[in-house]
């Protein structure tokens, strides 16, 4: 696989010497770079792509992404935030927003944010797991667990909303039903760190 995005990369470049204000082929190149853990490279393509149109919100909500992997909050957040200013209706943007919210800290604005994102897209399993997750850290735990069953719903293979779910029953009580979850996050991880 890894071979694939290194492909891709070689094509972006071949792509951008042709025509150097090719913002689409700037900002899959990020893409590719990000899926191989190059971020501080992936965001200069994507800076590249806003360079060249400041208002391709693609651009900016894949540069929040990197931005967040590389714990950089508060640029991540500004950086959804304009995705978000270009495209209102950007429920991607909104649920980057609502999990870098939930990383500072800030639960209820990540749950605004994760609300928004389901309001515009309820297929979106992060945005799920986001509010469960905001919601169980305010201590809302029986408002946070349907979250969870959504998310798993919406995307079986989801590890951490199976593990945050464990978490979550093992905090009511529910030992055997915790146990479970946790089994199942294992299974699908293969026993790895998720």
């Amino acid at each position: 696989m890894m071979g694939r995005f290194e492909e891709g990369i070689a094509a972006y470049d071949q792509a951008i010497s042709i025509n150097s204000s090719y913002v689409e082929a700037w900002t899959n190149k990020g893409v590719a770079l990000a899926f191989l853990g190059r971020m501080d490279e992936a965001i200069k393509c994507y800076e590249e792509a806003i360079r060249l149109d400041n208002k391709y919100e693609l651009a900016w909500h894949n540069k929040g992404n990197a931005l967040y992997q590389t714990g950089r909050y508060s640029e991540s957040i500004a950086a959804y935030d304009e995705a978000i200013r270009q495209k209102p209706d950007y429920a991607e943007a909104w649920s980057g927003k609502g999990s870098v919210l939930l990383a500072l800290g800030r639960y209820e604005e990540a749950i605004k944010a994760s609300d928004e994102a389901i309001f515009l897209n309820p297929s979106l399993a992060q945005s799920w797991n986001n509010k469960g997750s905001a919601l169980g850290e305010l201590g809302r735990l029986d408002q946070a667990l349907p979250c969870f069953e959504q998310a798993i719903q919406l995307d079986q293979r989801y590890v951490k909303a199976w593990i945050n779910k464990g978490i979550l029953l093992q905090a009511q009580g529910k030992t055997s039903e915790a146990e479970s979850a946790f089994a199942i996050a294992a299974e699908l991880t293969g026993g790895q760190e998720p």
